[in-house]
């Protein structure tokens, strides 16, 4: 019988400005803010009063940085981990796990009241008034589970059967959890070492889901042959050292839709009644009882070979992943007295997964010297089969409009909108084109796909896919005597971006800064055949309209990290009793290449960038000491 513990405790400190969740955040300010725009105004002689530059509907980051206040963060986490492990049987072990987190967050918010004035005309501008808050939380996670394991192994059987129970819960705050309770089984049989088998039942029970739909089953099953035992494969001067075929079939369940999705929500409000203000029970979302685990089946087919002494190691593998009954926001009528943008989940469609992935492992060099290489390639086709509906659904909303869409035939998040095609040079073309209202000299020309005479909602089409088709990662280990050296670069391709930071940044319908591509814009016939007229203050034609416009190449290649260590030596750390000894020292985020316009092209999987936070590069060094 044994027993192991782990202890862990960190705290987390932050300290930033302080912005008001109905301004844009500071990054984004300091980003759009004119260069001219005056940081801040020389004192005034005989005052002591700082006045900040000003432009309509803006606010300057250094008031930000100076006047907005600041907030402080902090978070406190504690976990604990107790693993016993008793051998009741040579071939028989239990296990148990016990795990108890705490996070506690907490923070405070401090701005003293100011009154912004015009330095020229010292007129009042804005007042933030003074705000001083605080806020405390806290979430606990508790596990609780056990396994048995039993292997026999005896001449040409092997068997190894495993099955287990564990429970979870969650409380956030001080009144929000969740809970989920799983039961499991595993049994593993290969026969001479040629042929393998594998199955595996899952029984989860969510408390996301209502009493009626709280669990799911989900079974897998593999099959594999080591081809390279038979005895009629050659074995003598064979570049194959080893072959394997695999085939497997499973389910898996996903849950993650937030809490309580399956009743109804209210919240309180007043509602004027006669002469009076009356207190009234809101609903704000819809109920659905049926709501259940979505499934994801997927078929894998897969083949593992060893090469030329086992220095070259490649597994392909071809798969085709379905989910059914897929856990999405319900689409949901204005006339039913909800948004369409309430949280209320559904079950509704299915989605297609289906491409091939490959891993070769190479040893390049051996001996002193060494080298090795491992390379990932993946390719991925996505496709909504069906949503239950012909209707699309829209979603992702920037500024009034929707820039992303679901529909059955279509990859899922798929950009939508209008179709540019130049910009209109004079009235003449303005005037043989089809009507588009707003429309001028310098304006986008956007096409009539359906050929009516106007252009309108009806003229808009699939714009880009963010999803990426493939996926390629590509790591590099050299050592030489002590020294280590590691470089590893990942990257995508095939996908495409909406760049929603340019709506402003090259809209040129507000005061915003822009970027250096307006200065190519249209100021007259023949000026520009891309980059449309500037129009302050309004956008008749719309010309920042979702379209492909702000559609962009999101392939990259990014060196991702590279890692260089030694290990001194034995003889030298004998003398300070030391049994190992390693520095290194690494970079994070070196290079990226790409043809996006903006920060980072890696952003979030709905494939659009808005005000992304850049990734930083970071330098890091470590001493690792054993004794």
């Amino acid at each position: 019988l044994s027993v192991n513990m782990d202890f862990n405790a960190y705290r987390t400190n932050r300290k930033q400005p302080k912005t008001d969740g109905a301004d844009k955040s500071l990054f984004e300010w300091m980003y759009k803010t004119p260069p001219n725009t005056v940081t801040r105004y020389p004192k005034k002689e005989g005052s002591n009063f700082t006045y900040y530059g000003n432009r309509p509907n803006m606010t300057n980051p250094a008031a930000y940085i100076d006047r907005a206040g600041i907030r402080e963060d902090y978070e406190d986490n504690i976990s604990v981990n107790i693993s016993p492990r008793w051998e009741v049987l040579p071939n028989l072990v239990l296990k148990g796990q016990y795990s108890y987190r705490i996070s506690s967050r907490g923070g405070k918010s401090k701005r003293e009241a100011y009154n912004f004035f015009d330095y020229d005309t010292d007129a009042l501008l804005n007042t933030w008034g003074a705000d001083f808050s605080d806020y405390r939380d806290h979430d606990t996670y508790y596990y609780l589970g056990g396994t048995a394991e039993y292997t026999y192994d005896k001449g040409d059987h092997r068997l190894f059967v495993i099955g287990g129970y564990n429970q979870e819960l969650t409380h956030q705050n001080s009144w929000d959890s969740y809970s989920m309770i799983s039961m499991f089984a595993k049994a593993n049989y290969t026969y001479d070492r040629r042929y393998l088998i594998e199955g595996t039942v899952r029984r989860d029970g969510s408390s996301r889901f209502g009493k009626n739909n709280r669990w799911g089953t989900f079974p897998s099953v593999s099959l594999a042959w080591r081809i390279s035992q038979e005895e009629w494969f050659p074995k003598d001067n064979s570049p194959v050292n080893d072959l394997k075929l695999r085939i497997g079939y499973g389910v898996t369940g996903n849950q993650e839709i937030g809490n309580y999705g399956f009743v109804a929500s209210y919240n309180t409000g007043v509602y004027p009644f006669g002469n009076n203000n009356s207190t009234a029970l809101v609903s704000t979302t819809l109920s659905n009882p049926n709501i259940h685990w979505e499934e994801v089946r997927q078929t894998n087919f897969g083949v593992d070979m060893s090469l030329f002494n086992s220095r070259v190691n490649l597994s392909l593998d071809a798969y085709i992943k379905k989910t059914a009954d897929m856990l999405v926001k319900a689409s949901i009528p204005i006339t039913s007295g909800f948004e369409d943008t309430t949280e209320t989940f559904t079950n509704a469609g299915k989605m297609r997964n289906k491409g091939g992935e490959m891993t070769l492992r190479t040893i390049n060099l051996k001996g002193i010297f060494s080298w090795e290489s491992a390379l990932t390639a993946t390719y991925n086709k996505n496709e909504i089969l069906d949503l239950n509906s012909e209707t699309p659904m829209f979603i992702n909303q920037i500024g009034n409009s929707y820039v992303t869409m679901l529909k059955a035939g279509y990859p899922i998040n798929v950009f939508y909108g209008y179709v540019t095609d130049g910009l209109f040079q004079n009235w003449g073309e303005v005037n043989r084109h089809a009507t588009q209202p707003g429309a001028a000299p310098g304006d986008i020309r956007f096409r009539d796909l359906n050929n009516d005479g106007v252009i309108n909602d009806e003229d808009r089409t699939i714009l880009g896919n963010p999803n990426p088709n493939w996926f390629f990662s590509l790591s590099n280990n050299l050592s030489y005597k002590g020294w280590e050296l590691s470089v590893f670069l990942q990257g995508v391709a095939g996908n495409k971006i909406y760049n929603a930071n340019n709506v402003d940044n090259e809209g040129m319908a507000a005061a915003y800064n822009q970027t250096t591509a307006v200065l190519n814009r249209w100021t007259g016939e023949g000026t520009s055949y891309s980059m449309p007229r500037a129009i302050i203050w309004g956008d008749p034609n719309q010309n920042c309209r979702v379209s492909d416009r702000f559609v962009e190449n999101g392939s990259y290649l990014r060196l991702k990290n590279i890692t260089l260590s030694y290990t001194l030596p034995k003889k030298w750390l004998q003398k300070i009793q030391l049994e190992n000894a390693r520095i290194s020292f690494s970079c994070e985020n070196v290079a990226t290449i790409t043809g996006y316009s903006g920060f980072d092209p890696e952003v979030d999987v709905n494939g659009i960038d808005s005000s992304r936070y850049p990734i930083s590069r970071t330098f890091s060094m470590g001493l690792n000491f054993n004794f």
